[in-house]
């Protein structure tokens, strides 16, 4: 299998400023595939208060996908209503069927719709769109994913085309060989406060991509007006709760793929509602004992939670969620206007008081990543900020 194992075989990066530097990454083979799903109509969704169901049908696609590769060492970027994943062209069918299955699955118990493209990596590159990709070392559970270049902006565009998307999605009458598998899903935590106050999802975009000397600047200049990372963090331990039982359902259905009055169903929200119960009581006691091949001390959970999420990121994009005051945020926003102003970025900011977590977990491997996203929209409507700035740009 040519090139199937390149992801695999990167050099991992240590240092998060070494993403603003072009040397860190190399090209993704031009026989990969970008496979970007997001959902349909998540603006109206999230007004309605679904915020949380959105989260999850972008979310639980990579879940299937990790357990196709048996694996969560694989590069995806999760950006809140969807998912971007680069795979190999050996796998391509599989991954197809699997996101198809997951389509239905979203229609059928969340009323929500994927959408699901699928573009090589060697059309992109043939009209002159650059690809490069880096590994990057979050902690010893996540490896995670870097992308640099115009081509999954360019990718995007052509999916969501009027004329041209149908040429690159998945079909409707596309009818699967494989299902999807969503074991290691998992959904058991309340929305996570602040301790700063405010949580913000961030999205800032570079006129001219190449110049990554002056992201590097803005995220300087983030970090002297909002501190350490361990300031802005959006999870702190203190603030970490197990969600009630309401929460339950949603993984309950996922993984079991039942409605209410189903025996799968009502066996897996048994076995949520009871692992819960169990993690309780290790949190509660400090208990050292094995829990979901991990050890589960009380530390090791909430640490484990924080040290493996995802909440910053680039893919042509920089992406954070963070945790910061409401004066911060708004010098913050000041800044950013400031650097927009002058004609050098776009940008879109979203403010909760709280975040969002959905966590996956590849049991066999140890690893786990837990999506982080600000409550009530996040990058969903951060990204809808940034969308406008550009459509008014050029306007002018």
């Amino acid at each position: 299998m040519p090139n199937y194992h390149f992801y695999r075989d990167l050099p991992l990066v240590t240092d998060f400023e070494k993403i603003f530097d072009d040397s860190t990454y190399v090209p993704v083979p031009p026989d990969w595939y970008v496979v970007i799903t997001d959902v349909m109509g998540s603006t109206k969704a999230i007004e309605e208060g679904r915020y949380k169901d959105v989260n999850i049908a972008g979310g639980i696609a990579t879940m299937a996908v990790s357990n196709l590769y048996k694996d969560l060492d694989y590069p995806f970027v999760f950006g809140g209503d969807g998912i971007t994943f680069l795979i190999p062209e050996a796998i391509a069918p599989q991954v197809k069927d699997i996101l198809v299955d997951t389509r239905q699955m979203c229609r059928e118990h969340f009323k929500l719709d994927l959408r699901i493209g699928f573009l090589r990596v060697a059309d992109i590159y043939a009209v002159g769109e650059r690809i490069d990709i880096a590994k990057f070392k979050v902690s010893q559970p996540y490896n995670q994913a870097m992308i640099s270049g115009s081509g999954l902006d360019y990718a995007e565009s052509k999916l969501k085309s009027r004329t041209e998307g149908h040429l690159y999605a998945v079909p409707e009458d596309y009818v699967p060989q494989q299902k999807a598998d969503f074991s290691g899903f998992t959904c058991r935590w309340q929305d996570i406060k602040s301790h700063k106050g405010e949580t913000i999802s961030l999205i800032i975009k570079l006129k001219k991509e190449a110049d990554k000397q002056l992201l590097k600047d803005i995220f300087e200049g983030i970090q002297n007006i909002l501190g350490t990372e361990q300031d802005y963090h959006p999870l702190s331990e203190e603030n970490m709760k197990l969600a009630d039982e309401s929460y339950f359902t949603k993984e309950a259905t996922i993984l079991s793929r039942q409605t209410k009055g189903g025996e799968d169903y009502a066996r897996f929200l048994k076995i949520a509602k009871q692992e819960s119960f169990n993690l309780k009581w290790i949190l509660r006691l400090r208990l050292n004992i094995t829990y979901r091949k991990h050890k589960a001390r009380v530390l090791d959970v909430k640490k484990t939670n924080m040290i493996a999420s995802d909440f910053r990121k680039y893919d042509g994009t920089l992406k954070m969620v963070l945790s910061c005051t409401r004066a911060n945020r708004e010098r913050l926003a000041a800044y950013l206007e400031s650097v927009y102003q002058q004609g050098q970025i776009y940008y879109g900011v979203h403010a909760s008081d709280r975040a969002l977590m959905t966590c996956l977990m590849y049991e066999n491997t140890g690893r786990e990543v837990h999506f982080i996203d600000s409550a009530e929209g996040g990058y969903a409507f951060a990204a809808r900020q940034l969308k406008k700035q550009m459509a008014d740009n050029q306007l002018k």
